[in-house]
């Protein structure tokens, strides 16, 4: 959505799956992996746009953090968990970006 004022706005939803095999690195006592994919913004922003993301999981509890967009693209988004997932899971990934188009 563009607005008369040079705001833009747009949002995704993404839905992955991982199976049994993924393979989570290790911190400390936490497990982590970094989904590096990034999404190219329907616009290119005059400047960083911020980004911000919610993520839901099939497999309970967790944190994420995400790693620095650009003016046309997402970053990428860490997963942690404090213990090993076994199984297939999914999670689910929704990006809202807000910033200047003009």
């Amino acid at each position: 959505r563009k607005w008369n004022s040079g705001i833009a706005e747009c949002w995704q939803d993404i839905s992955l799956s991982m199976s049994a095999s993924t393979n989570y690195s290790v911190w400390g006592s936490l497990y982590y992996y970094l989904y590096s994919t990034k999404y190219s913004y329907p616009i290119t922003f005059i400047s960083t746009p911020q980004e911000h993301i919610s993520v839901y999981s099939s497999v309970g509890s967790g944190w994420h953090t995400q790693t620095t967009n650009s003016k046309t693209a997402t970053g990428g988004v860490y997963f942690f968990r404090p213990t090993q997932t076994a199984g297939a899971h999914t999670y689910g990934i929704r990006y809202y970006v807000i910033g200047k188009w003009k």
